[in-house]
This record gives C-alpha cells, structure tokens and sequence, in this order.
C-alpha cells in the first residue's frame, strides 16, 4: 500500500499549492508590480538621461577632436618653418662663410697695398715728381699712387659692410629661432592637452555607453517582469473571484460542501503532528491502485508564484501543468530540478522535454484548423487552405474564429510561428486573422466549435482533442480537422507535462511516479482520458483521434516554443488581439 500513499501524497502537495490565499498572494503581486512599475520609470528617466548626456558628450566630443587637429596642424606648419628657417640659416651661413673668405682676401690685399706703400716710403706728390727724370712716369705714379689710395679705402668700406651684414644676419636668425623654439613648444602642449582631453571625453563616453547599454537591457528584463507579473496578477485575481474572501479562511464558507479528493482510508488530517514539531499540511489517503484522484487546482500562474514563495519549505515535489509556456517558465525561473534519468530521456522524445531535462512532456495535443463541414468538402476547403498562413487571405474576412490571445495555447501557435517565419511575417499573419474575424474571441476551444456548428463562422484554430471530446460526446458533428503545413514545416504541437520541484522532498518517490506516467501503458490511458496524442511514441492514441488521420508535425523543440511566448505575446497585445 505504500506506492499508492506515496504517490496520492505527492499530488496531494500540488493540489496544497492552489489552495492558497490568493487575495493575499493578488495584493504581494500588486505592491511588487508598483515598486517594479517605479523601478521602471527610473530607469526610463536614467536612461534618457544617460542619452542626452551622451549626446552632449559627442558633441563635446567632437569638437575637441576639431581642436585637437586645428592644433596639430599648426604644430605641424611651425615645424616646417622651422625646417625652412634652418635651411634658410644654413644658406646664410654659407653666405657668411663667402665673406669671411672674401673678408680675408680684402685683408691680404690691403695688407700688401700697406706693405707696398711702406716700401714705397711717405713721399709728398711734389717730391716724388721733382725726383723723377721723365715727367711722363711720374705722372703714372702719382695717378698710381691715387688709384691705390681709392681702392684702400673701398676695401675698408666693403669690410665694415660685410662685418655689418654678417652680425646683422646672425642676430635675425637666433631670434627667429628662438621665437619659433618658443612657439612650436607651446603649440605641442597645447596638442597634448587636447589630445589628453579628448582621450579624457572619449573614456567617459564609452563608459557612459557601456552603462545605458546595461540599463537598457536591465529596463528590458524588467519589462518582462512586469508583463509576467501583470499575468500573474490577472490569474490570481481570476482565481480569487471563485472562492470566498468574506472570512480568514477562503474555504471555510464551502465547509461540507468540497468533495474529498479520492475514496479511500485517512492515514494523516491536515494539521495532525507528524514528528515533533512538524504537521501535515495537507491529508494523506490511502487508496487501491487506480482509484480516481479529484483535485482542486488552478492555472500554471499562482502554482508557479506559490513555489516561488515557498522556496525550499514548499511541500510540492511534481509541477504538473498543460503548456510548454509553462513549463519552460517554471524552470527558467529555477523551480525545476534536471533529472538524468535513463527511462524518461528513452520513454519522451528530445523534442518534447526540456534541453535540460527539467520537464518532460506527458501528452500531446496539436493546435490544427477546424472547419464547417456544411460549407465546405474537404476537397474544396483542402484546395483553399494549405497552412495557418493562409487564413490570414481576404478570401476568409468574416468567416474566421479564434480563441482569446490570453490563452497559453494561442502563444504558443504565434510562438512556433515566430520561430518558424520571424516576427515581421508572423505579424502580418496575425493582423489577417485579426482583420478576418467573424466576431469577439472566444473563452474556449469548445464554444468556437460550437460557433462553427452553428454558422458563425466557417473556421477556426484549435486543439484537436476539444473536437475529439465532442465526438466522444455527442457523436458525429459538422467539423473536420485540416493538418496545416503538410508541405512545410508542419502542425503546431504542444504538451502537458511535468517536472521535479527543485526543493522536493521526496525526490525518489516522485522520480519513480514520472517514470511510471511516461510508459506506454499509462501514456495510452492517459492521452485516452483526454483524447491526446501520447507523448511516449511506443502508445497509440484512441480510435477517435486515429480517425483525424497522421500528419506531419513541427519538429521545432517545445521548450524553444515556450521561450518565445513573451514575444509572442507582445506580438498579440500591439495588434489587438483580446
């Protein structure tokens, strides 16, 4: 009897996780959306701040790089005026070193005038012409005499010029030099003020990008924060409209009234000691193997808040829930624990467990199009669509019906659409189907059909199991299934699944019920139960989904489908589809 206890006991823990406070965990959701919401806006203010900022700082930025050329540039120009000055001085002091030569020749000759005049002796014009015997030579030496006195004093002259000349030059150019030493000096501070100025702002810019970049991206996981918590509050305030809030307990109105969960024998009441200290918060009932099992539960949302806020004292040990979204949610948020294990990677297909092995696919269902077999023949209806994409064309303005976007099963479809098309075609997709809808979406998958039955729109998108109940149900309805995209990617699957808490508490009890909930034997009774595909491809699914014929499925992974779900609800909400 253990095995049965054990594993009532485990589903026992999931159905403890719904039975919360929920007006509590609603006004929890609430002030952490306000202080989120604040957050938000200060990083919005800082991070247009941040831009203006910047902008200044380029402009800054730019004109010193302008000041840092202009400088360099006049540096440069100083350098070769003074390489010209230089080759200038060296012209000149070639000049100098010609006189200096020529200076020194004018000596030597003056020197031998001097000397000839010396030997010719001091002789008065008068004596040297009564001296001579021929008149006609001593005029020569008179006008001789002359020629040499003139020509001694234009040497002395172009001397005295030359000297002058020479120290004149020589002044010219060491001020110059000095004067252009000074500049090009100041000038090469100036250029690496600026360049050190401009090295300086450039620094700071980058640091200033750097830092709008990790609040851009740090505004952008708080939006999505927002946005799950914003889901979450809608679910937990959905959830508490279905149960009394008049009193300290929620349930204490419906005393008497909620039916236990299985028939069986009460091993443990809630709140009985279970050692020491320790209470059972929840009951445990023992029961034969097969004994149906009732539970009270709700949606992913406020199961995967309370794990959140129970941490590691949460008694749930399996996350059991209907969406890929979900899950992959679940576990991203790190309340699902890997399992390697042998028996679930061999009994679930790759592409329908986690990467990680954090959950794993239980049954699936494909989200496919459904159509008034009143309206259309197959043949024709077969002829007029090919894949979901094809719903999106004038020819079905008025004629289709879709469910509500808030629902995970639609994410997931524009999610797996993403994936397949990117966002830009998949949001022209989904602005056709928008553009061609018959009426309001509705609530379920069930009344959509039900709407086609009845003539209020020709086609719609859903599960396919909703058409195989009805059939169960009713027997044969006006509705045919069309498998989309048998010439590309193929239909849009999804999973019910579960996963190990992180903090479970009786990890090999829980291990041993998912390994048993993946074989072949349970998967046929399990998918039977709800007309699903099973997840273990070793199962057949009934008769009645049999007769929906095989189709090709998208091999795309469900955990990236989940992945994807923010977008994809983005998606939805800026095109207006409620």
């Amino acid at each position: 009897m253990r095995g049965p206890i054990i594993a009532l006991m485990l589903i026992s823990s999931i159905v403890t996780a719904a039975t919360v406070s929920f007006a509590q965990d609603a006004a929890k959701a609430e002030a952490e959306l306000k202080q989120l919401q604040a957050e938000i806006d200060r990083i919005r203010n800082q991070v247009a701040r941040d831009a203006a900022e910047r902008d200044r700082l380029a402009r800054s930025l730019r004109t010193a790089e302008k000041a840092a050329a202009g400088a360099r540039t006049e540096l440069e120009r100083l350098r070769a005026e003074r390489l010209d000055r230089e080759k200038r001085r060296e012209q000149l002091a070639g000049e100098r070193r010609e006189r200096e030569s020529d200076l020194a020749s004018e000596r030597r000759q003056l020197a031998a005038q001097m000397r000839t005049a010396y030997l010719i002796g001091r002789e008065e014009p008068l004596k040297l012409f009564l001296n001579q015997q021929d008149p006609a030579k001593a005029g020569r030496m008179l006008a001789y005499y002359g020629y040499f006195g003139r020509a001694r004093a234009e040497q002395l002259v172009a001397i005295e010029d030359n000297v002058r000349q020479i120290s004149q030059l020589d002044a010219g150019l060491a001020t110059e030099q000095e004067q252009i030493a000074q500049l090009e000096s100041r000038q090469s501070t100036e250029v690496s003020r600026l360049d050190k100025a401009r090295n300086e702002r450039g620094q700071v810019l980058t640091a200033l990008t750097a830092e709008s970049k990790a609040r851009a991206a740090s505004l952008e996981r708080m939006q999505r924060e927002k946005a799950a918590l914003e889901k979450l509050l809608r679910e937990l305030r959905r959830a508490s409209s279905r149960f009394p809030t008049d009193s300290k307990s929620p349930f204490t109105g419906m005393r008497g009234k909620l039916a236990w969960p299985a028939s069986g024998k009460l091993v443990a009441r809630f709140g009985q000691k279970r050692a020491g200290a320790v209470k059972w918060d929840g009951v445990m009932i023992s029961a034969p193997r097969g004994t149906p099992v009732r539970a009270v539960t709700d949606d992913a949302g406020p199961l995967i808040q309370r794990l959140r806020t129970e941490g590691a004292n949460t008694p749930a040990d399996l996350f059991i829930t209907v969406d890929a979204g979900d899950l992959w949610f679940a576990a991203d948020q790190g309340l699902l624990a890997p399992l390697d294990n042998a028996t679930l990677t061999a009994n679930i297909p790759a592409n329908l467990r986690d990467p990680a092995n954090r959950w794993f696919g239980l049954a699936v269902r494909a989200r496919t199009i459904a159509y008034s077999t009143t309206a259309y023949t197959p043949e024709r209806f077969a002829s007029a669509v090919k894949g979901y994409a094809d719903l999106a064309g004038p020819a079905w303005k008025g004629k289709l019906c879709l469910r509500s976007s808030k629902h995970v099963y639609n994410r997931s479809l524009v999610a797996a659409l993403i994936a397949r098309y990117g966002e830009p075609r998949t949001e022209e997709i989904v602005r056709g189907w928008i553009t061609n809808l018959a009426t309001e979406p509705f609530s379920s998958d069930t009344l959509l059909l039900e709407a086609i039955i009845a003539g209020q729109c020709a086609v719609g998108i859903v599960n396919h199991y909703y058409l195989g109940r009805m059939i169960a149900d009713k027997g044969a309805v006006p509705v045919a299934i069309r498998w989309p995209d048998q010439d590309g990617a193929g239909v849009h699957v999804n999973i019910s699944g579960a996963g190990l808490t992180a903090h479970a508490k009786h990890r090999d009890a829980a291990i041993r019920l998912l390994e048993w909930l993946s074989t072949a034997e349970v998967q046929a009774r399990f998918a039977a139960a709800n007309q699903e595909y099973p997840a273990n491809p070793q199962a057949q699914p009934t008769d009645i989904v049999r007769g929906f014929g095989d189709f090709l499925r998208d091999p795309i992974a469900v955990a990236e489908v989940g992945r994807l779900q923010p977008t994809a609800a983005k998606l939805m909400d800026r095109l207006g589809w409620r």
